[in-house]
C-alpha cells in the first residue's frame, strides 16, 4: 500500500519538448491513473506549459507526502528543497562528462551538479534512475543498490503514436532515402560524424538521398555546422531544421528510413525509442547507456570508422531482410516502456519506501 497522500515532482526548470519535461508529464500521468494527487513544479516555467505546471512557491509542503526531484544538472534550489518536511526521491537523468562543453558556465553547474549527487544522499530516501547506465552512476556516487531503482520514465508510447503529425513532410520527402538525427547542437552529439558518415553514404548510393538533423540552440554551432556541410560538397543533400514543432518532428519520424546516432553519450536516448515506435531501423554508436535503452534492438556500432558505418548504412538500405529482422527485435524491445509495466514498477517503488 502507498503510504504517501500525493507524489508530487520538482524540476528547475519546465519547457515545450524537452527531455526532463515530458518525463515529468509522463510520471504524473502514470501517477494520475494509479489514483495517486501529484502536481508538477519548477523554478523556471515556459509559457507554453504553464497550464501544466505550478511555480515553486505555490509548493504547499506537507509531512505525507512524497516530492520526486529531477536532476540532470546544478540545483539552485536545493536550501528551498531539503527545508521541506516531505519525503524526498530523486530522478536521476545523468549529467553530461565537462569535457563535451567549452563554456565555464556549463562546466560550473556540470561540477555542482555531480557534487549534489553525492551530497544530496542524506536528503534523499531513495532515487529512481532513468537508465542502468544512470543508475551504475549513483552507485559510483556511493548510493546503495537498496534505495536505486531502474523506471525509464522517459517516454509516453501511447501518446507519441497518437499524436498529430505534418502530412507535408511526408509527402515531400517520400521519394527521398532520408537518414534521421534528433538531438541539440552539444559537441557530444558528434553532428561532423555523422555529416562524412552520410558523404561516404552517398559514394555508394545512387538515387536521391538527405541526411536531416533536426535540433535547436547553440546558433554559433549550427552556423559551424553550415560552413562544415559546404566544405563537404552536401548543402544540397543535408538539412538543418533548427527547432521544430512535436508535429513536424513526427512526420521526420515516419518519413525516415534510417535513424542513425553517433553521440558519444547519452544519459538514455529518447529518440532511439521514438525511432522505433515508427519502425525506423536505428543504427548507433555504443556509447554510454545507448546500448541499455536499444536492448536487442537497433545494430550497435563499435567503431567510428565511418566509411564502414556507411556501409552499414547502405546494406540496411538495400536488404530488406536485415531491415525487417531490425525492425522486429526493436518491437520486441519496445515491451519494456510500455505505459502498464512501468506503472507497476513505479508503484512498487513507491510502496517500497520506507
Amino acid at each position: 500500500m502507498i503510504r504517501f497522500s500525493a507524489v508530487h515532482q520538482f524540476s528547475i526548470c519546465m519547457y515545450e519538448g524537452d527531455g526532463i519535461s515530458n518525463s515529468a508529464f509522463f510520471t504524473r500521468k502514470l501517477l494520475t491513473r494509479m489514483g495517486i494527487e501529484s502536481r508538477i513544479y519548477a523554478g523556471v516555467v515556459d509559457p507554453r506549459v504553464e497550464d501544466r505546471v505550478l511555480s515553486y512557491r505555490e509548493y504547499v509542503p506537507g509531512k505525507d507526502q512524497l516530492l520526486l526531484i529531477h536532476h540532470g544538472l546544478g540545483n539552485g534550489y536545493e536550501n528551498w528543497l531539503f527545508s521541506l518536511p516531505d519525503t524526498r526521491s530523486m530522478v536521476y537523468h545523468n549529467i553530461s562528462p565537462a569535457r563535451f562543453f567549452d563554456s565555464s558556465v556549463m562546466h560550473e553547474r556540470i561540477a555542482i551538479g555531480r557534487t549534489q549527487l553525492v551530497t544530496w544522499q542524506k536528503d534523499v530516501q531513495s532515487a529512481i534512475a532513468v537508465s542502468n547506465f544512470n543508475r551504475k552512476d549513483l552507485l559510483k556516487a556511493g548510493y546503495t543498490a537498496d534505495r536505486v531503482r531502474t523506471i525509464p520514465l522517459l517516454v509516453d508510447l501511447e501518446e507519441i503514436r497518437n499524436q498529430p503529425f505534418s502530412q507535408d513532410i511526408v509527402e515531400k520527402y517520400a521519394g527521398e532515402l532520408v537518414v534521421l538525427f534528433v538531438g541539440n547542437f552539444a559537441p557530444h552529439k558528434s553532428h561532423e560524424d555523422l555529416i562524412d558518415c552520410f558523404y561516404y553514404f552517398l559514394q555508394m548510393w545512387d538515387r536521391p538521398a538527405r541526411l536531416v538533423l533536426v535540433g535547436g540552440k547553440a546558433d554559433s554551432r549550427r552556423e559551424a555546422l553550415q560552413r562544415y556541410i559546404s566544405r563537404r560538397g552536401l548543402a544540397d543533400f543535408v538539412l538543418l531544421t533548427g527547432r521544430v514543432s512535436s508535429r513536424e518532428l513526427y512526420g521526420w519520424y515516419r518519413v525516415a528510413d534510417i535513424y542513425l546516432s553517433m553521440s558519444e553519450h547519452e544519459g538514455f536516448g529518447i529518440p532511439l525509442v521514438e525511432a522505433a515506435v515508427f519502425d525506423t531501423p536505428v543504427v548507433a554508436f555504443d556509447a554510454a547507456a545507448v546500448s541499455d535503452t536499444l536492448g536487442e534492438g537497433g545494430l550497435l556500432v563499435q567503431t567510428k570508422d565511418l566509411r564502414l558505418v556507411a556501409a552499414l548504412l547502405f546494406r540496411l538500405a538495400k536488404d530488406e531482410s536485415l531491415r525487417q529482422v531490425v525492425l522486429s527485435a526493436q518491437q520486441k524491445n519496445l515491451a519494456r516502456f510500455e505505459a502498464d509495466l512501468l506503472q507497476d514498477q513505479l508503484a512498487d517503488f513507491l510502496k517500497n519506501i520506507a
